[in-house]
């Protein structure tokens, strides 16, 4: 706590936390537009040359399901656990995904869940940013 001169005596975060929460709550200007874009750049060789593979998931907010941009995070390994329920995963044991989850079908359910993948390929390695 801060002393003043005439007696009185106040905590700086009592006194933030007054001030902060008399603020009325801010009014949405419109429709809430959420976007993310997680990036993967992977360096590697082919047919002995230098490439650079640049994979970007666009993610967009769901309001219809209440939820914004975290659908990147649950969504990927629930519908890995729905295809496996379904049986469209049949590997048995430890295995990458890359090995045994169906391409196009996770992708296509990706999709349902506004989350697309663009691929780039650039000759040479880009420097990362």
């Amino acid at each position: 706590k801060i002393d003043f001169p005439d007696g009185s005596r106040v905590s700086p975060i009592e006194l933030v936390n007054r001030v902060v929460m008399s603020q009325p709550a801010p009014v949405p200007k419109g429709p809430l537009d959420q976007h993310e874009v997680v990036r993967a750049i992977v360096k590697g060789t082919r047919k002995g040359k230098k490439v650079t593979l640049i994979e970007d998931l666009h993610v967009s907010g769901m309001p219809a399901w209440g939820i914004g941009l975290e659908v990147d995070t649950g969504s990927p390994p629930a519908v890995a656990v729905q295809m496996l329920g379904a049986g469209e995963i049949t590997a048995t044991g430890v295995c990458p995904p890359e090995t045994c989850v169906p391409v196009k079908p996770y992708f296509d359910r990706l999709l349902e869940r506004r989350m697309r993948v663009k691929s780039v390929e650039q000759p040479g390695w880009i420097p990362e940013s």
